[in-house]
């Protein structure tokens, strides 16, 4: 192809499992191959496509090389490269934020929080990330009665398949967690770099090292800050003009990992309102393959042409949590929650306007393989067994789905059989100590037919029992122009929120800001910025 070995670049692949040579046997990869002829280079911009370098990682040995096709290489396009840009843009004015007192959470040498009634511990695994542990809420309604929330909440896999069906890029099927580790992969946060803005606390993670068994620390792996989240609450009587407002904040704990070509930031909010949102970032560089003269003229439907010669596939995201629950109490049960159209009828619904809430409990594990809904608004309860709020209801939390995908693959695709997990949005199991992977232990080369799809089939009680809720959650992403050749931030999340947890709202006595001794308001200045933009 007219390139010197030093100006090839590889991207190594897990081989995933495509049949017996893929087993477990052997620990393999497939490296794809680039053209990078100058250090600053974009790699992903100069794919030598159909070049495959089949390792044995273990052994450290080269077993063969796949030459698929030979499609020329995209020339070097003007917009490749995204550092040292000619011209930047201006009129940016400094944005300062800055809490002269300090932070109002509260972090112990154990790495345990406490912010504005909650608690919880901060951990960290080499394949999750960050892992929040022990989370609680102290309720100023139930005499500063310390409320169990969730005993672990983590995100316990990630799946990135792509729709392009030729090689390379049939292979692209990549677990992240499983495979990779998310945490693993975690980045050192820099202040300089404002991965995190504010006044930030950051805490270092230590990991078994991969080759001699040793620790190893990543420095600054987990961001905690506070920062503002807007309008909490807000009224005015037009009667009388009085008006009431406060303004939120809310507690982020964070961190952000690169897995090849793309970047994806982990963010847990935990709110002054009792809920927790979880929420997932999404940039780095799209992957991408060379196009023939043919594929050229014909325009590809499976993917979009980003650069002259040059396509990025479409593709999926999908992010699996694991949620152990313990809303107040170690005992649970699950809720299915629809609004349904009221049938007319000359008594109950004479007008035609009626619509009714429709609650289905989920008292097995077979039952509780469930499908987001957005049309019937549906939504699931963790309901408390033993604790009832003032209206005689059981006390839950709900889990609110925002960001629902399916897998567009056909239903025997080789990468389904180990990530049939995917194929419902929610799923929910009796709480057992092995089982902490929906796609098993060992998804890397594994053959398939462990975790969820397996344990389900036991079809355990999920009424009254310790349970585990995962949610599956993601986004298809057909790359555009405006993603070359660093794509804008996406989000990704979901909302587990307090639903008649409390007897009242939770952030009524939240104080106006003009009462939070030392706050500035929109017109005041700032004393000195922890980060500057």
């Amino acid at each position: 192809r007219g390139f010197r070995p030093e100006q090839v670049c590889v991207d190594p692949w897990c081989v995933g499992y495509f049949g017996p040579e893929d087993g477990p046997g052997r620990r393999l990869n497939k490296a794809l191959c680039y053209v990078r002829e100058e250090e600053e280079d974009n790699i992903y911009a100069r794919p030598l496509e159909g070049l495959v370098i089949v390792m044995d990682i273990q052994k450290k040995e080269v077993i063969r090389f796949e030459d698929n096709r030979i499609v020329p290489v995209p020339g070097r396009d003007k917009f490749m490269n995204y550092a040292n840009l000619p011209r930047e843009r201006e009129g940016l004015k400094p944005l300062h934020i800055v809490q002269p007192e300090g932070p109002s959470f509260v972090l112990d040498d154990q790495n345990r929080i406490q912010w504005q009634g909650w608690t919880f511990r901060v951990g960290f695994t080499s394949r999750e990330g960050a892992v929040l542990h022990t989370v609680t809420y102290q309720d100023p309604l139930s005499g500063d009665e310390v409320r169990p929330v969730a005993q672990r909440v983590s995100m316990a896999e990630m799946v990135v398949p792509y729709g392009a069906p030729n090689p390379p890029h049939y292979l692209k099927n990549a677990f992240d967690a499983g495979e990779d580790g998310l945490g693993r992969n975690a980045h050192s946060l820099q202040d300089k770099g404002c991965d995190c803005l504010g006044e930030i606390t950051y805490l270092d993670a230590v990991l078994v090292g991969m080759s001699d068994g040793r620790g190893e620390t990543i420095k600054n792996a987990i961001c905690i800050h506070e920062e503002d989240s807007g309008i909490l609450w807000k009224h005015m009587d037009w009667r009388t003009a009085h008006t009431e407002v406060r303004r939120g904040r809310r507690l982020v704990v964070s961190f952000i990992c690169t897995v090849a070509n793309y970047e994806y930031g982990f963010y847990y909010h935990l709110g002054m309102d009792g809920a927790l949102n979880v929420e997932v970032k999404l940039t780095g560089i799209v992957s991408t393959g060379s196009l023939s003269p043919e594929e050229l003229e014909s325009g590809r439907s499976f993917g979009t042409t980003v650069a002259p010669g040059l396509y990025a596939p479409a593709h999926q995201h999908f992010f699996v949590a694991r949620i152990d629950a313990a809303v107040d109490g170690p005992k649970n049960r699950v809720v299915e929650v629809e609004v349904r159209q009221s049938p007319r009828d000359a008594t109950e619904n004479p007008y035609g306007n009626g619509f009714h809430v429709s609650e289905t409990p989920l008292r097995w594990e077979q039952e509780a393989k469930r499908d987001a809904n957005q049309a019937a608004a549906r939504h699931w309860l963790v309901q408390s067994v033993g604790k009832k709020n003032r209206m005689g209801k059981p006390t839950a939390y709900a889990l609110l789905p925002h960001s629902s995908v399916k897998p567009l693959a056909l239903p025997d695709a080789a990468f389904l059989k180990r990530a049939g997990f995917l194929q419902h949005h929610l799923w929910v199991t009796p709480f057992a100590p092995a089982e902490r992977y929906p796609g098993g232990d060992y998804p890397n080369q594994s053959p398939g037919g462990d975790g969820l799809e397996k344990w389900t089939q036991a079809r355990r009680s999920i009424d009254a029992e310790d349970i585990v809720i995962w949610h599956i959650f993601g986004v298809t992403h057909v790359p555009r122009l405006e993603d070359w050749p660093v794509m804008p931030v996406e989000k990704v999340s979901f909302s587990f929120i307090p639903f008649c947890f409390f007897d009242r709202s939770p952030a009524l006595d939240v104080p106006p800001a003009e009462r939070i001794p030392g706050q500035q308001h929109a017109s005041g200045g700032a004393r000195g910025p922890a980060c500057k933009l």
